[in-house]
């Protein structure tokens, strides 16, 4: 074989050898970017603080502190990407479309190791009303608001709310006692 010959040889096999490992290694790149990545539960904490009515309609709000652990600051325009879903005890699970039923202070803005409050609203129209024993027009007391909770809502474990952009799960936990 002449020495032409031998070097056609040995360059088309590393060519052909670099064309093989090139595309391993973006066959690898593509798998690991499309993966599907964990959410973050540690980013943004909540912590309850209270549970309270708000207006005429009587619509129970869920009241927690958030504390942003991240080195960046947390804002949410809208709902769009961000899924609410409420935590049921049994089974133990998560119930899409919690937002028909609840809301939560949207837009909202939290800064860098600072702590916010951020409430959790039922809709107009939910069922049940709040029996107080002091009359129509006073304001439910916290024992009567946590019995009309674990009446009404007694399946209620918490929430949870998903922002898909970020992947960040924050753990709205349950923190009215149970009966």
């Amino acid at each position: 074989m002449t020495t032409v010959k031998k070097l056609i040889i040995i360059s088309v096999s590393a060519g052909a050898s670099f064309a093989v490992v090139l595309a391993s290694l973006s066959a690898l790149l593509f798998w690991w970017e499309s993966r599907p990545k964990p959410w973050n539960s540690q980013a943004i904490r909540a912590t309850f603080e209270a549970i309270g009515v708000n207006g005429a309609e009587q619509k129970i709000v869920f009241r927690y502190t958030l504390h942003n652990n991240t080195n960046s600051d947390y804002r949410i325009e809208s709902m769009n990407g961000i899924a609410l879903m409420a935590k049921l005890e049994e089974p133990a699970s998560l119930q899409g479309n919690a937002d028909e039923v609840f809301k939560c202070s949207i837009p909202f803005f939290l800064p860098v190791r600072e702590p916010v409050l951020f409430e959790i609203e039922s809709v107009p129209g939910f069922k049940g009303e709040i029996k107080t024993g002091r009359g129509t027009d006073q304001e439910p007391t916290k024992d009567e608001l946590t019995t009309f909770v674990n009446k009404e809502m007694r399946n209620l474990n918490g929430f949870v709310l998903f922002d898909e952009a970020r992947r960040y799960k924050i753990d709205f936990p349950r923190g009215w006692s149970k009966p």
